[in-house]
């Protein structure tokens, strides 16, 4: 009887050991599976050490910032909390800022990523989430509105835009950036080439620093609408009653905003050569107005130079898409405050140059924005005061 349980119980046992041991091999072979896509010879750890002990300009190809501006958003992204990092992750945070960095700098696919760090897709995946939710969070402290109460140095220190321009706080306008969209909503975010888009309204100052971005509207979306609703709901913030914002002839020249003259020469590349100068108030005005309001575009040239997956888009989900925007026009403030030979913006620096949801908290306190004849008839009357002021100090 005890023969027969000591057999049972070896038979029993060697059971045992024949599925550890073929689980073992399945473990190995897919192990080796694995192992077989990543044949790298520096782990993605090793591959950014590599970068940041390289060539001085190595991290900004690569990651479109220098190495001190890399680490201090590291540092940044730590000491404030907005990524969790946790000792029993795979990855530490540069790697996952880096990895962030790399799709949206170069518009790679995750799977290029993966190739490239040496990990799986999923991995991927995952902390480019995390990282876009952070930057998206923080983009909240990094995009905020200037102080009106000072008039740019810009415009003090120059004779085209003082004193006539003092009473300017930012450029306002909007960009069209490639975006992915289901079937169902095709129409909606085409715009007029055809092709799929989303319309961000953004406003900067003249440091070249986003201090409003309306992300997430549709291609076809009529940015002076959009900006209007914003207005009227708080979202927006106003600036006071002798200030106003720089805008194109796509808007009205109402309360708070100050557009050129419509049907007369506009675009700097009306003016350029011998024989086109402004031949009168109007066109001095609008010239003028052209040259300073011009920082939008350079602004978002900067942009979408530094983030070319907004050129590019691939298919994340609209509400990813929006995130993104926000995260890098955060990312592209943090960049300038950190580095102020940053040759992405040395490049758009001609002020001839041709081309989150983050807002403020609605206040039910803010008026309703005055659109009456006699209101914009004032508004009007202040620009024509302004460019004869300026035709007589040039030409009188």
């Amino acid at each position: 009887m005890n023969n027969n349980a000591d057999t049972q119980a070896s038979e029993e046992s060697s059971d045992d050991d024949d599925e550890l041991e073929t689980l073992h091999i399945l473990q190995f072979l897919l192990s080796q599976q694995k192992n077989a896509y990543h044949t790298s010879a520096l782990t993605g750890r090793e591959y950014i050490q590599e970068i940041l002990d390289g060539p001085v300009d190595k991290c900004h190809r690569i990651f479109h910032m220098n190495k001190e501006c890399f680490l201090a958003l590291c540092e940044f992204i730590r000491s404030g909390n907005y990524l969790e990092e946790s000792p029993h992750k795979h990855l530490i945070l540069e790697e996952s800022v880096a990895i962030f960095l790399y799709i949206v700098g170069h518009s790679h696919r995750h799977r290029v990523a993966a190739d490239r760090f040496q990990h799986s897709t999923e991995t991927i995946n995952r902390h480019f989430k995390e990282v876009l939710r952070a930057l998206a969070r923080a983009a909240t402290v990094l995009i905020c509105p200037p102080d009106t109460t000072i008039v740019h140095e810009k415009i003090v220190n120059s004779h085209e835009f003082y004193p006539w321009f003092k009473g300017a706080v930012r450029a306002l306008d909007g960009t069209l950036i490639d975006a992915w969209a289901p079937n169902v909503r095709h129409n909606s975010c085409r715009a007029r080439k055809g092709n799929i888009t989303q319309n961000v309204p953004a406003a900067c100052d003249f440091d070249m620093m986003f201090t409003f971005v309306y992300s997430g509207w549709e291609g076809s979306a009529n940015v002076s609408r959009v900006i209007l609703e914003a207005l009227q709901s708080g979202m927006f913030q106003r600036p006071p009653d002798d200030k106003y914002y720089l805008v194109d002839c796509g808007y009205s020249n109402m309360p708070g905003f100050l557009a050129p003259y419509r049907g007369e020469r506009y675009h700097l590349h009306d003016f350029d050569g011998v024989g086109n100068e402004p031949i009168h108030q109007r066109e001095l005005f609008n010239r003028r107005h052209a040259r300073l309001r011009n920082v939008i575009e350079m602004t978002f040239g900067v942009f979408k130079k530094r983030f070319p997956i907004f050129k590019f888009m691939t298919n994340y989900k609209p509400t990813r898409q929006v995130l993104m925007v926000n995260a890098c026009c955060g990312l592209h403030n943090f960049i300038h405050r950190h580095s102020t030979d940053d040759s992405f913006f040395t490049l758009f620096e001609d002020e001839d140059f041709v081309p989150p949801f983050v807002a403020a908290k609605h206040d039910p306190n803010i008026p309703v924005l005055d659109l009456s004849q006699q209101s914009l008839t004032r508004v009007a009357r202040r620009r024509d005061a302004i460019a004869q002021s300026m035709w007589n100090a040039e030409f009188g």
